[in-house]
């Protein structure tokens, strides 16, 4: 055997010694160095509904439970008035086009006719002035324009993830207030899942020593989780660590990700988690 392979057979004896300690159920010898701990099932990803402009509710295109996607119309206001206030900025927006029009025409004689030595200099500025009057006009009528069709896209609340949505916290006919700052529903996305625990932060701090990062370790373990005595049939990938250890217990967090397709784990769940070593 190799001074490296004597290396990391003591680094994982010592990670193991430091999982056993902390572990809430150590399992048999044959698998010596896996310990079970507990962990809390969470969503990956949650995002409130939310209106961005004031209105009255004239749809609500889910039910409780259902499964949207990212982009899709959930809610719909009034848009009566904004689809007005959008026309007009619309025409406002081609007056003030034409407008520019037709002072740049009159600049382009008085500047010819100023070339010519026949026009008054006087004429020449006041076409000028008004030229770049009119292309004023037409980008602050470009601004109108944005503001109001970007009004009247918000009539259309859409969802800002995909995931399971929650009960609507209003009913068709009722005022959507801004200011109030509640959420007309929540979307939580299930699939994939994250499962949360604790572990000994000397498993990490060995893995470093021994000449490999924190990530590098990571992407080596094997997660297992078990609920209700039934193991989970997806084994989960180790994603992240918490860059701060527990003073109180000399811990760290750790997040694994599990296929959820089935939506079986919801967040909240309490679930056992099996650390499983490589070459185990």
């Amino acid at each position: 055997m190799t001074d490296v392979q004597h290396k990391v057979n003591f680094v994982f004896m010592v990670i193991a010694l430091n999982l056993a300690l902390f572990a809430t159920t150590a399992v048999g010898q044959d698998n010596k160095l896996a310990s079970i701990f507990d962990g809390l099932v969470e969503a990956r990803h949650s995002a409130a509904v939310a209106a961005s402009i004031d209105g009255r509710i004239v749809r609500i295109a889910f039910q409780h439970g259902q499964i949207v996607k990212s982009g899709d119309v959930l809610i719909e206001l009034d848009d009566f008035a904004l689809s007005a206030e959008l026309q007009i900025a619309d025409g406002s927006l081609a007056h003030a086009r034409a407008t520019l029009r037709g002072a740049q025409h009159d600049y382009e004689v008085q500047k010819s006719l100023r070339k010519q030595g026949v026009a008054a200099e006087n004429s020449y500025v006041d076409a000028v002035v008004a030229r770049d009057i009119a292309q004023a006009d037409v980008i602050a009528a470009e601004g109108r324009l944005k503001l109001a069709q970007y009004r009247f896209d918000r009539t259309k609340i859409t969802a800002p993830i995909s995931g399971q949505i929650s009960q609507v916290n209003a009913l068709v006919g009722s005022v959507v207030d801004t200011e109030a700052g509640n959420p007309l529903a929540i979307i939580v996305q299930l699939d994939p899942i994250s499962v949360a625990f604790k572990v000994p932060y000397q498993q990490q701090f060995v893995a470093v020593t021994a000449g490999r990062t924190v990530e590098e370790f990571l992407k080596d373990i094997s997660v297992e989780i078990m609920f209700n005595g039934i193991s989970y049939e997806h084994p989960g990938s180790l994603q992240t660590s918490a860059p701060v250890v527990d003073p109180t217990d000399g811990t760290v967090t750790l997040r694994a990700l599990f296929d959820n397709s089935q939506r079986l784990l919801r967040p909240g769940m309490k679930v056992s988690v099996k650390f499983q070593f490589p070459g185990n």
